[in-house]
């Protein structure tokens, strides 16, 4: 009871002095602004420039962000500014005054008429400024109010949204923390859902305050405010002062829309071949195999906006109300277009493009890790196993004349491919159909006899890092862009069998059926594989044509390793088996044909000089010294004048064994091997008999090919180097000298000290060697040269294999390269691959040739490179694509992405970084068709024609075959020459003025198209552009034809909304819409109006000062909204 007592008797204590949520959250608002350093107000802060007609639509702006909690709610504070400075190109014009309402000084004591003085934070000096009424890119706040740098208050999460009275308590504690700190910038706050866009807030200062108010409404306006009129009434009532004492300064835009394209305009793009796409490869040639698709299948522009504005209306100087309108978008002084992508993701188009999607789907395939048997079933396991019935064939086949080899009696023969192969039964028929598995299996192993048909599909006789290049077009450059950047590419030849099959595999996993189409054609190309290998046949489109096969690349990629492997066991077992079979042959003829005359072969010779016949002479009856057993083998040829040191018999290069070829795998696996022995003795000692497996080999050659030869005769033809002359200055042997009298011969030759040194030191090393002679170690001068140091070690390595080796020849010693064995090993490697592995090997070759097809296309050499619009991702996605500048074109993105997929390419799989190079070739893919979209659009007929290149080559065929037909007319008529020649005169001096003038609509027509190419390159990199001369200029013109073709179109298709003045005067006033809404020009109707009106007066008493005000008004279909500024003098008030 006592304890219960005593609980009840605790009550809480609460400490008012403790700062409350609110409190703690302006002090954490004012924090932030001391850090962004826009506290002190005026007086203290340098004020911005003014702001140039260019830097707000370029989109530079800064942004700084600082996340501050409101109690347990996160809100993301933002401040925001342009980044860099400058002045107007207006204000730069000579004898250009600005205007007192277009620019007010930030911080400047301005007086008026009256004398009054007036001051403005630099918050609000730029809110009357006409020179960039309507910035594209800025943000919403800034196109709204009028603002150079502001700071936002938003929810930190997008899906949250802030009630007017809780926005109303956040501008309050944002108020505060500005008054606190003297921070003059204005402060906003989110109201409502993020996506409503709706901000308001205030500006404070010394002497005045600023309130940022916004109406908004998702329908259509109120008949009040529908045009300028109304908004000007609707200032008049805010401020309180009359409608005739206001003189307000306007600024109109109005935007026409184009969405509906006449039919002349619809993009021309080059469909996909649909026998392609379902598969029927039969009589295509295989044009589509032999290159990745390129382009978008539809126009990738949705829309073009036209905006017509006038930046400096006063007012009385037009009419726009619900009974006058008289702006004309013709007339209008500045003209500004922008097109819209098709429908995407915000920040940019995803337009379906044919190779940005091959590309993706071949990415997606190489995370699948099924095997072949998991995707196709274990019927496809074999990989050419045959069952009991085709042994029992086979050995059928063992009774015919000529005996065949075990691979044909195993696989059957296989000539040219007519039909599908018949090694399965119908029960295993695979997802590819037998006509397409032919014509890919054709097309990535032409048959050496094709016919006519079929040459286009012979792989090229030499094989580069680029494919063939044949420029069609003025456009494109005389050599490959990427010729030199491809070099450093871990990839495969182009056009090579490696290549084929990247493209086949793409193809086959776009439209062929996915993957179980790709493991079908991988269990085919191992099934051609072994059927090669088992007959003896090369691998073509490896390596070069009529060419030894060459090892392992190692700046290939490994299937490419592999595949040269198999040729090159394929070459050595060649060598083999037709070196066996021709001594077999040649013996048993020799033998016959010596049995039948009746005395041997040794009896015939070549005549020789005499010299020669000497020499072969001295040798026969040196080797008649020899025994039987030690006749020498192998031999290829003399080795120059060299003999051997004991034997005085000549030396003989001997037949000897190729290095063995090896793979990048094997190569490390070799390597750990190696690794693994340790540093020990016993380690060393066999990681040396590894290695030695090579010169054991050559020694046992040299041994079969020299008998009687020494280790000093194999150094001096193998190694010479380590066959080092011996001082002069040595004593014979027999004579011994001490280590001071070997120095003092040295210094007595009168070299410097240091010169002096090192021959006392190879002095004395040589006197040693010498003297080690007599001392039985084996060290030997023959002819005054000994073997080097590292030879006459005690026990090394060279001594030791020369001792263990025997005189075998090459062709009978045991094979340093094995090509069964590797054989066996490649075709085991290859089986074990799986279809997304071999993706995987595939995906570099894919983006090389990926990057070559983007090479040939004309326009990547006429665009900027930040023509490539969608995310930022394009230069930020890749951390190590640096950013271009605007000057450099596309192609110089190109080259940046080829470099960036060759550092990959040498690097362990990473398919994160693949999918942004993809990402990248696919933004360059879609900024190319943009381009060809625009051009189609704008450019007349003449200038989409085939390049000037192409033309003037037909002008030229079309002007000699004239000539020619003319010269033979000429010939054939002799007695009329003298007339023709006259007549041809009098209509060369006729036609010189029509020859003029065409010549003059050609050069004006070649300038029109260079501004309207250099207008669509402008649309493609800036978001919103000025068009030059507004309805009067090239590029003008241009679009206003473009609007009539619409209009026209719409008129046709009867899509185009009618309005009258009769059926608009009958309607009520209240259902009444504003003229300007209904006032069709030559563009059409509007689509969207902006107005900005702003005015100077005495708020918010007559007796306060005159304070600028601005009010922001746009008008879209189902969409109405209403920004106002408005200043109050809080020292008059």
């Amino acid at each position: 009871m006592n304890s219960q007592d005593g609980d009840e008797e605790v009550f809480e204590i609460v400490d008012f002095t403790t700062a409350s949520e609110w409190e703690v959250f302006t002090a954490a608002v004012e924090e932030a602004m001391q850090g962004w350093g826009v506290t002190g107000g005026g007086s203290r802060r340098c004020p911005p420039p003014p702001p140039p007609s260019s830097l707000i639509a370029s989109s530079q702006w800064r942004e700084q962000k600082q996340i501050v909690n409101y109690s347990d709610f996160p809100f993301e504070l933002s401040y925001h500014c342009p980044m860099e400075s400058g002045t107007t190109e207006e204000t730069n014009t000579p004898g250009h005054t600005p205007h007192r309402a277009d620019l007010l000084s930030p911080g400047e004591v301005v007086q008026d008429e009256d004398g009054v003085e007036d001051y403005l934070p630099p918050a609000l000096a730029y809110i009357h400024d006409c020179s960039n009424c309507f910035p594209n890119r800025a943000h919403c706040v800034a196109r709204w109010y009028g603002l150079r740098e502001f700071i936002i208050a938003a929810p930190a999460s997008s899906s949250c949204s802030v009630a007017p009275s809780k926005a109303r308590l956040l501008l309050s504690a944002l108020t505060l923390a500005a008054n606190n700190t003297g921070c003059e910038v204005a402060v906003l706050v989110q109201v409502l859902k993020p996506m409503d866009r709706v901000f308001m807030g205030s500006v404070t200062a010394a002497g005045l305050r600023a309130t940022l108010d916004m109406i908004h409404f998702r329908s259509p306006p109120p008949v009040e405010c529908q045009d300028y009129e109304g908004l000007v009434e609707l200032i008049s009532n805010k401020v309180g002062m009359e409608r005739l004492r206001l003189e307000p300064l306007a600024s109109v835009r109005f935007t026409y829309i184009i969405n509906e394209w006449p039919e002349e305009a619809c993009w021309a793009q080059t469909p996909p071949d649909l026998d392609l796409e379902l598969g029927d490869l039969g009589d295509l040639g295989f044009s589509g195999l032999k290159q990745l698709p390129f382009g978008l299948l539809y126009d990738p522009v949705r829309e073009l906006h036209l905006s017509a504005a006038w930046p400096r209306l006063p007012h009385g100087s037009f009419e726009d109300s619900l009974l006058r309108f008289t702006l004309d978008p013709c007339d209008a002084p500045c003209w500004t277009a922008k097109v819209l992508p098709s429908a995407g993701s915000p920040e940019g188009p995803h337009v379906a493009g044919l190779l940005g999607e091959h590309l993706l789907e071949f990415l997606c395939a190489s995370r699948d890790e099924r095997s072949v048997p998991e995707v196709l079933g274990h019927a496809f396991a074999d990989f050419g196993a045959q069952d009991s019935a085709d042994v029992a064939s086979a050995l059928d086949r063992l009774t015919e004349h000529s005996v065949p080899s075990l691979g044909s009696v195993i696989m059957g023969r296989r000539s040219k491919r007519g039909s599908a192969p018949s090694h399965r039964g119908s029960s295993q028929q695979g997802p590819l159909s037998a006509d397409v598995l032919v014509s890919i299996l054709n097309f990535l192993f032409p048959e050496e006899e094709s016919d006519q048909e079929e040459e286009s599909t012979a792989y090229p006789s030499v094989f580069g890092r680029v494919p063939s290049w044949h420029p069609t077009s003025h456009e494109l450059p005389e050599e490959h862009p990427l010729k030199d950047v491809c070099v450093g590419l871990k990839s495969a030849p182009a056009e090579g069998l490696v290549w084929r099959l990247s493209l086949v595999c793409c193809h086959a996993l776009h439209s062929l059926g996915g993957l179980p189409a790709v493991a079908h054609i991988l269990y085919e190309l191992m099934l051609e594989l072994r059927f090669r290998w088992d007959n003896c046949l090369f691998v073509p489109g490896v390596s070069a044509a009529f060419e030894e096969p060459p090892p392992p690349d190692m700046a290939a990629c490994l299937l490419q390793q592999k595949l040269q492997m198999l040729n090159c066991c394929i070459a050595h077992r060649e060598r083999r088996e037709r070196g066996t079979s021709t001594a077999t042959t040649s013996a048993a003829a020799s033998a016959g044909k010596a049995s039948f005359l009746g005395f041997d072969e040794d009896e015939f010779f070549d005549c020789v000089s005499d010299e020669e016949e000497k020499e072969t002479d001295t040798s026969k009856e040196n080797n008649d010294e020899l025994s039987s057993w030690d006749e020498p083998e192998g031999r290829v040829r003399v080795c120059g004048e060299l003999r051997l040191l004991r034997a005085g018999r000549r030396l003989y290069v001997p037949a000897t064994q190729d290095p063995a070829p090896v793979t990048e795998d094997r190569l490390e696996q070799q390597a750990e091997v190696l690794m693994r022995l340790g540093d020990t003795d016993e380690g060393s000692a066999m990681r040396a008999r590894l290695m030695s497996s090579s010169l054991l080999s050559d020694m046992e050659a040299f041994k079969a090919a020299n008998p009687g030869c020494i280790l000093a005769d194999f150094v001096r033809w193998y190694s010479p180097r380590d066959w080092v002359p011996v001082a002069a200055e040595v004593p014979p042997q027999g004579e011994s000298k001490t280590a001071v009298e070997l120095l003092a011969l040295a210094f007595d030759t009168g070299r410097s000290i240091l010169s002096a040194r090192k021959m006392a030191l190879n002095l004395i090393l040589d006197h040693y060697f010498t003297s080690a002679v007599h001392m039985g170690i084996g060290v030997e001068v023959i002819d005054g040269h000994r073997l080097s140091d590292r030879m006459t070690i005690p026990g090394n390595l060279w001594e030791e294999v020369w001792r263990n080796a025997l005189p075998v020849p090459a062709r009978r010693q045991k094979r340093l390269f094995d090509d069964a064995r590797e054989a066996e090993t490649v075709l085991q490697w290859l089986a074990k691959v799986t279809p997304g592995a071999l993706c995987r090997h595939l995906l570099p070759v894919l983006l090389h040739a990926a990057c070559c097809r983007t090479a040939d296309e004309p326009h990547l050499y006429t665009l900027p490179s930040c023509a490539v619009w969608g995310p930022s991702s394009v230069y930020q996605a890749m951390e190590a694509v640096p950013a271009l500048q605007h000057s450099e074109g596309l192609r110089a993105l190109l080259t940046v992405i080829t470099q960036r997929m060759g550092r990959l390419s040498r690097q362990p799989c990473d398919l994160k970084k693949y999918s942004d190079v993809i990402e990248q070739l696919g933004a360059v893919e879609r900024c190319l068709g943009r381009a060809m979209s625009l051009r189609h659009k704008l450019l007349p007929a003449e200038a989409r024609r085939p390049s000037s290149s192409q033309q003037k080559r037909k002008n030229n065929t079309r002007r000699s075959r004239n000539n020619s037909r003319r010269s033979s007319e000429a010939l054939d008529s002799d007695d009329n020459e003298g007339k023709e020649a006259e007549s041809d005169l009098s209509g060369l001096e006729a036609s010189d003025d029509e020859v003029a003038a065409n010549e003059a609509k050609r050069r004006d027509g070649k300038e029109d198209t260079a501004v309207l190419v250099s207008l669509i390159s402008s649309l493609l990199s800036s978001g919103e552009v000025t068009v030059e001369g507004a309805a009067k200029g090239v590029p003008g013109q241009a679009l206003l034809r473009l609007f009539e073709r619409s209009i026209q179109e719409q008129e046709r298709l009867g899509s185009l909304p009618r309005y009258s003045l009769e059926q608009r005067s009958s309607l009520p006033p209240s259902a009444r819409r504003s003229l300007a809404e209904h006032t069709r020009s030559r563009l059409g109707y509007p689509g969207a109006r902006e107005y900005i009106v702003r005015v100077r007066a005495e708020y918010p008493s007559p007796n306060s000062r005159v304070m600028p005000h601005r009010v922001y008004a746009t008008f879209l279909k189902g969409d109405f909204r209403v920004a106002g500024l408005f200043t109050q003098d809080t020292s008059f008030s």
